[in-house]
Formats: C-alpha cells, structure tokens, sequence
C-alpha cells in the first residue's frame, strides 16, 4: 500500500474511486441491455395481430344514465262505485204440490274521475358483438421511429339495438 499526497495509506478499492473499473461496469451494464433488447425484438419481427372478442350488453337502461329507465304509474278513481245483487223466492202453494218462483237482480258501475298516468324516461336495450383487432409492427421498432399500428372493428349480424322515447300518457 502506498501513501496519498498528505501522507495517508491509500485504502484498496476495487469498483469506488477507480475510474478504470467504473468504466467496465458501465460497458457491461451497457452490452447486458442491448443484448437483451435485441433478443426482444428479434422475437418481435413477425406481425402480430391481437384479436379482441367484445360484448356489449344491456336492457331497460335509462337513455339519460347509468341504471334503470325512469318509469312512473298513477292510477286514481275518484267517485262512487258499487256491485249490488238482490234475490228474492216466493213459494206458491197448490193442491198436491207448490211452486218456487224467484227473481235475482244485479248492477254494478261507477260514477266519478278516473286517472291514469304513465310516465316513461326512455329506454334502451342492446346486444352488441365486437370484435376489435389490433395488428403490430413487422419490423422492429427503433427509438425515434415512426410506426403504425392498424385497428378496426367489426359488429357480429346479430347485434341489437333498440330504443324507446321518453313518453307520458
């Protein structure tokens, strides 16, 4: 072991303060990365298409948001209403035998206002297939380079769609 200028014992040191073995390190931790990027990307090479199955799905959703239709019924009499029934019998004596006579009346009705109300926000029902496909570069991609990834859809033939407006009656 040798001395520093002011007269101390230099301590060893492999990798901190040796500039020499700094360097090694990085070119190592350099050549480790873009090996690995390489090996990456030549994996990477062939187009590569990501296909993705969809479904969208719902009945009886509100038009205006999340959850059910808004959906409201009244309905309201006011007024009399009624259902009567009225019988009566009467026996008839005869000489060797007697007779039953008998009548029966009924009536029912009403008499008054009635009321109905429906109130309906709007809904929505739907099924809906999708598939969504995204397809990937041929070649590697380089830093800074641009690149395209294509994208499209298409709707299954039997999807469904369906609407109703918002009413009152």
């Amino acid at each position: 072991m040798g001395l520093s200028e002011d007269n101390k014992p230099l301590k060893p040191n492999i990798l901190r303060g040796n500039k020499d073995m700094k360097f090694v390190s990085r070119i190592a931790t350099s050549a480790a990365i873009a090996t690995t990027a390489i090996a990456c990307l030549s994996t990477a090479a062939e187009a590569k298409t990501l296909d993705f199955d969809l479904l969208f799905e719902t009945s009886n959703q509100s038009m205006w948001d999340t959850g059910n239709a808004l959906s409201f019924t009244d309905n309201r009499f006011l007024g009399v209403d009624w259902d009567e029934s009225v019988s009566k019998g009467f026996e008839i004596p005869l000489l060797f035998d007697e007779i039953d006579i008998g009548f029966s009346a009924f009536t029912e009705g009403k008499v008054g206002l009635q009321s109905n109300l429906d109130l309906s926000g709007g809904t929505v029902d739907a099924l809906i297939p999708v598939n969504l496909f995204l397809t990937l570069p041929d070649e590697p991609v380089l830093k800074g380079e641009t690149f395209v990834i294509q994208s499209g859809f298409s709707f299954a033939n039997t999807a469904t769609f369906e609407t109703s407006s918002p009413n009152a009656s």
